[in-house]
């Protein structure tokens, strides 16, 4: 089981960096990754049964603070997805990043982190920027909880 704050720290890594070969084996991703589509430019994994979907992304199509240091045509984790588990227990985490929790408010959410930098206009979701990481916040329409997390590299 991982950390939510660890699982942060994975973003910017190579679909080859040995911990996200470990991550996607405790996922129980056996499937080969094969690199995008012509014109596409990332493979979405998804496995929302265990509360987690990554997305990586070609090397190339990333800004050069990031993608420059890796070959062109390497996947880098770009997105990690966090939503409930059906099942709490079948989560591949022990907790979120950040602190969050997925019953907080976005009031809550706010009074944790601050004014976010983005706010939707036409749905209940906030963006910040911790870390050199984007933090993407999607509440339920009431906004009295979180449907969905997504840290992922900035612009």
């Amino acid at each position: 089981m991982y950390l939510g704050n660890e699982l942060v720290h994975f973003v910017g890594k190579s679909l080859q960096d040995s911990v996200v070969v470990k991550l996607l084996n405790d996922m129980g991703h056996s499937k080969p990754i094969t690199k995008p589509k012509r014109g596409e430019k990332d493979i979405n994994i998804e496995h929302f049964e265990k509360g987690i979907g990554l997305v990586f992304q070609l090397a190339e199509t990333l800004p050069d603070a990031y993608g420059g240091k890796f070959a062109e045509g390497e996947l880098v984790l770009h997105t990690i997805f966090f939503r409930p588990a059906k099942d709490p227990s079948a989560a591949i985490y022990s907790d979120l990043p950040f602190g969050l929790r997925f019953s907080m408010s976005r009031a809550d959410g706010r009074g944790m982190m601050g004014e976010p930098e983005w706010v939707s206009s036409f749905e209940a979701a906030d963006r910040w920027l911790v870390d050199n990481r984007k933090i993407h916040i999607v509440f339920l329409e009431d906004e009295s909880a979180v449907e969905d997390i997504a840290v992922f590299l900035p612009d």
